[in-house]
């Protein structure tokens, strides 16, 4: 098999793979902010509740931050591939 054509199939199953990876790349979904009312009665009325929002959403936001530097991680060596195969791709192309 030439050269160039070896390459080419090469090319394109790392091209195929890279839309794996994009694909199964996770969502980072933000938690959502407590509602604190504006009314202390309402805030000595439903206490209990309002604690255990906030509690959800320190233990939540600490998950989001998590996914968001695994993504920026992801995201780092992705292109970093990218790159290293778009420079196959010119070579490719340029012989």
């Amino acid at each position: 098999m030439p050269l160039r054509t070896r390459n080419a199939i090469t090319f394109t199953i790392i091209v195929f793979a890279y839309g794996l990876s994009t694909a199964a790349a996770r969502e980072c979904v933000p938690p959502e902010k407590p509602f604190v009312p504006s009314e202390l009665k309402a805030i000595e009325r439903y206490e209990d509740l309002l604690r255990d929002d906030f509690e959800s959403y320190l233990t939540e936001i600490a998950g989001y931050i998590a996914c968001l530097d695994d993504e920026r991680r992801r995201a780092f060596r992705e292109s970093r591939d990218v790159t290293r195969d778009y420079r196959l791709f010119l070579d490719l192309v340029d012989q």
